[in-house]
């Protein structure tokens, strides 16, 4: 029935069916028949199974595949093996398959041993092409498998046959390729794989194998595959699996690799020299626990112990702190570490209960500190507590404590170019300083000589108490700390000006600083440091205050050293002081000009210059509102040099009341004439200038003193000290001029009327000794006065200071004989005196029996035609006009004089003012003059502008010059109806 099945032809959609049909019979048969007709069933089952394998045309959905399927499950579950590999779904048609194989079962069960079908040969070849096309490998193998299987149950004669030469040839190529789908299948197909090599042989399998391993290199998980399939291929085999065991503890590296994120390619073409090295970068991961390394070692037979160190470096060397920054309340910026060392010290510690050799581990330590990142502070306190746990008779406190003050500590100035380049040279991996240098400073450099380089940076007047405290621990001197601190805060402070600053604007800074130098116990060294600061700061009042501080630390140093040394620097320090304190004072007083500052160092001289300074006779003459205290600064710099002030005073005094010549009187008091007549003395100023400074001395002086010797020389209150009377007369005068007269009246027990006398017979007294005629003060008081004008007149008839002198007694003590004035009037007249008699001329107008004096009249004409006859301005001749209203005696001045130099100077409008005082036939012959060569509107423009300067004959002069007035027939107008102006300042003028 079932050879009727399998020959009946069916069609394309029943071939299935029937294969389903015959698969169902021949599984019943073989469970029911007999054990003689069992292996015939079994064949067909084998064959119907290949069909079904082939076609993929089997029904899981049948009863008997679900037992089987479950019985197979149940097994394969036991053994751990489960189908891993499969073909693709059959995609070519499953009834050529089939048709072939019901041709080829016919073949085999009706001619048994006879394989030399062309016909079958021929479609095998076709249908193993599209097997292999279609990526059916399995199944041409399997298809290989049945009919070989077959061949060897019948005979073996028939391996050499075509059919199944052909069947091998084909089953080798898909062998080779089934293997290589095998191996770089996700899963590996272990029994399938083991299944192929065996199939290939053992000396195909081995070159497969090392083909296979050098072409997947570096593919770790395809290399894995391969050398698991040679271990245990050369296991089964009995062959050496070295290179594959190798292979595979690579690639199972490479994988563990992989998943920590590493390059499993160097692990896989790796030699044994570069497995340290990959244990290097194996290190340097941070998840990698300590069993891991220790596994690497064995697996590659590395020392374990030095590896172990070296890990244990790798930890300690590569940790660098997460921190974050934050500002407190008063804006400073706080380092907080986020990740401590506790976070390692568990694995450190793995690792050090690993190692055996504890010196190693001691020297190994020793050598980390030198190499560790210098910025990560907790590191080195944890192997310094590591250290300290090894080898306790170290002692390692100090640098345990500067580390703790380190990690508390925020750094002052950023790192330099310095700071970069030692860290480029202590690791030059590195490109640039790491982050946190910011805010820490550098710790290895603290324990190498010379520190305080590295300190120097960090020491200012707020960071310098912190470091005292560490300075046992650092080695450096306190002394040297607190001298650093102050040369660079001075550095950093220092500002280029030259200006001076009379305010302080770092009295908090010197403050500071002094407070600083307090610490430093050499007295030596603290005066070196002031001074350093006093020639650093800006000038000015705190440049001042630096120089005190310098000179009060080097007094101290010289006065307990005793060495010559310090003396003469003591000598120098002063020397600045005083000339930065002088100059200060300078500043202080408005007085820094060049030429002061250019006394400073010779004080005396100084004193000297301040008190000839201008702004004392401008201020004593009224000139200005402003003036410096000039007194004010003397009293400081005397203070300053240690001088005597009153005894400075003094000596000015004395100097300035010398007189160098005649002395004009400033007094309110002194007669009217008097006075002009000495406004008009051609005087040494320079005497005046004396007087002023000299009042100007007494007027700022609180001192009693020298009031006291003003007054002892005015009255000559000491007979022991006699002095010229000039002398007294200036110091009299100078009292006179500061003192109120209550005050003055008070001081000398005198009435105000005894002073002034006295005062007028000192001035005449001085004046005659200064001519050569000496009187003493009571015996110029008790002379006659007439008398004593013959003297004088006998011997300096010829000096025109005598002559004024002679006049202001006449005037004075009333002298008014006419010989007198007309020869005194004729010798002033002589001697072009002309403002002099101006004056005298005016006081004498009321004075009739001199005015008909010839003397006088010359007098008068002198003094109106002098401006014209010397071709002086305009102004000067238009005050002679003025000046002839006042004449009393104006008919018997020749005008015609001064009209015909008006007229030569160009000036018709002065000659026309003078019309009006001209008699007729004067008035017709120089009015016709005046209008022949002159404008008529333009002399009366000028004339009008006249009459505005005081010119009083202007307007009479205008209405004579209009055409209306030609009939009057005179201009003659009477001088005594014009109101006399006198050019002088007298009461009645």
């Amino acid at each position: 029935m079932v050879l009727h099945c399998l020959q009946t032809s069916f069609t394309a959609s029943q071939n299935g069916a029937a294969v389903q049909l015959v698969y169902s019979i021949a599984s019943n048969a073989c469970a029911k028949c007999s054990l003689d007709a069992l292996p015939s069933w079994l064949e067909l089952l084998h064959w119907v199974h290949c069909t079904q394998y082939l076609t993929a045309s089997y029904e899981e959905g049948s009863d008997v595949f679900k037992v089987l399927k479950s019985k197979a499950q149940d097994i394969l579950i036991r053994w751990n093996f489960t189908p891993i590999y499969k073909d693709p779904a059959i995609i070519s048609n499953s009834n050529q398959v089939i048709l072939f194989l019901k041709e080829l079962f016919f073949m085999l069960s009706h001619v048994p041993g006879q394989l030399d079908n062309s016909h079958i040969t021929l479609q095998l070849r076709e249908l193993t092409r599209q097997l292999q096309e279609q990526q059916h490998d399995l199944r041409a193998v399997r298809l290989w498998c049945s009919i070989n299987s077959w061949a060897l149950s019948v005979s073996d004669d028939l391996q050499s046959s075509p059919l199944l030469l052909e069947t091998k040839h084909v089953a080798s190529e898909s062998i080779h390729i089934l293997l290589c789908k095998v191996v770089i299948a996700r899963h590996l197909d272990i029994e399938l794989g083991l299944a192929l090599l065996f199939a290939l042989g053992t000396d195909a399998a081995v070159k497969w194998l090392c083909r296979s391993l050098e072409t997947f290199r570096q593919d770790f998980q395809k290399s894995s595959a391969v050398a698991h399939l040679g271990v245990l291929f050369c296991s089964h085999c009995k062959l050496d699996s070295k290179l594959f065991l190798s292979v595979h503890m690579k690639c199972t590296w490479a994988k563990r690799f992989a998943e920590h994120g590493m390059n499993c390619i160097e692990i896989l073409t790796s030699t044994a020299s570069q497995h340290m090295h990959i244990l290097q970068s194996l290190m340097k991961l941070k998840n990698v626990e300590v069993s891991l390394v220790v596994e690497y070692c064995k697996d590659f037979e590395l020392d374990l112990q030095e590896c172990l160190l070296l890990y244990l470096k790798n930890i300690l060397v590569t940790w660098d702190p997460e921190f974050e920054i934050e500002k407190t309340v008063d804006g400073k910026e706080m380092l907080i570490v986020l990740n401590t060392e506790t976070e390692i010290s568990r694995k450190c510690q793995d690792i050090i209960d690993l190692i055996e050799n504890k010196e190693s581990l001691v020297k190994c330590l020793n050598l980390i500190l030198n190499s560790l990142n210098y910025y990560n502070y907790e590191m080195y306190i944890y192997i310094i507590k590591l250290l300290e746990q090894l080898c306790p008779s170290h002692n390692l406190i100090g640098k345990k404590i500067l580390l703790m003050f380190l990690r508390e500590y925020v750094r002052v100035q950023g790192p330099k170019q310095e700071e970069l380049d030692k860290w480029l040279l202590h690791f030059p991996q590195s490109l640039t300083l790491p982050k946190i240098s910011q805010w820490r400073l550098p710790f290895l450099p603290f324990m190498r000589p010379k520190p305080l380089l590295v300190l120097t940076p960090e020491l200012n007047l707020k960071t310098y108490k912190q470091w005292i405290e560490l300075s046992a621990v650092l080695g450096i001197e306190k002394n040297n700390i607190c001298s650093v601190t102050v040369r660079e805060t001075m550095r950093i402070r220092t500002t280029s000006t030259d200006k001076w600053s009379i305010c302080s604007h770092d009295s908090l800074l010197l403050n500071q600083i002094e407070e600083c130098v307090n610490n430093i116990s050499n007295l030596e060294i603290a005066s070196a440091c002031m001074y350093f600061v006093m020639n650093h700061i800006p000038p000015g009042a705190d440049q001042v205050a630096a120089a005190k501080l310098c000179y009060t630390y080097t007094q101290k140093w010289a006065q307990n050293s005793g060495v010559i040394s310090a003396k003469e620097y003591l000598n120098r320090v002063k020397f600045r002081y005083l000339c930065l304190a002088t100059t200060h004072i300078l500043h202080q007083y408005d007085l820094g000009t060049f030429s002061y500052l250019q006394l400073v160092p010779k004080p005396l001289e100084l004193i000297s210059a301040l008190y000839q300074d201008p702004s004392i006779v401008a201020r004593g003459k009224g000139q200005i509102a402003h003036f410096p205290d000039i007194n004010g600064a003397v009293k400081d710099l005397a203070s300053l040099h240690e001088e005597n002030y009153i005894k400075l005073c003094l000596n000015q005094l004395i100097k300035w009341l010398q007189p160098k010549g005649l002395q004009p009187s400033l007094l309110e008091d002194t007669c009217d004439l008097t006075r002009l007549l000495q406004n008009h003395i051609e005087v040494d100023h320079s005497d005046e200038d004396s007087f002023h400074r000299a009042c100007y001395i007494l007027k700022c002086s609180e001192e009693s003193g020298l009031t006291n010797y003003m007054l002892k020389l005015a009255f000559q209150l000491d007979s022991s000290e006699k002095c010229a009377v000039a002398v007294q007369l200036r110091a009299l005068k100078c009292l006179m001029a500061v003192s109120c007269t209550d005050a003055l009246e008070e001081l000398t027990g005198r009435n105000i009327g005894d002073i002034r006398q006295m005062f007028q017979s000192l001035q005449y007294a001085s004046e005659l000794e200064m001519l050569g005629c000496s009187y003493s003060l009571p015996g110029f008081e008790s002379c006659n006065k007439l008398e004593l004008v013959k003297v004088i007149w006998s011997s300096q008839s010829n000096s025109p200071q005598a002559l004024i002198l002679i006049a202001r007694i006449c005037v004075d003590f009333g002298i008014y004989q006419v010989n007198v004035w007309a020869s005194l009037l004729q010798q002033m007249a002589k001697y072009s005196m002309v403002r002099e008699l101006e004056i005298l001329l005016l006081h004498l107008a009321d004075l009739g029996h001199i005015l008909s004096s010839k003397e006088y009249i010359a007098a008068w004409e002198s003094v109106l035609f002098a401006p014209f006859l010397k071709d002086e301005q305009e102004d000067a001749c238009i005050h002679s006009l003025i000046l002839l209203q006042s004449c009393p005696i104006l008919r018997r001045v020749n005008l015609n004089i001064v009209i015909e130099h008006s007229m030569r100077l160009h000036w018709p409008h002065l000659a026309a003012a003078l019309l009006p005082f001209l008699e007729k036939e004067d008035f017709h012959l120089q009015k016709q003059k005046i209008l022949r060569s002159n404008d008529a509107e333009e002399l009366i423009k000028k004339l009008k502008e006249l009459a505005t300067k005081g010119v009083l004959t202007a307007e009479k002069a205008i209405q004579l010059l209009q055409p209306d007035e030609e009939a009057l027939g005179t201009g003659i107008i009477n001088h005594k109806r014009l109101v006399p102006i006198r050019s002088c300042n007298t009461e009645d003028s």
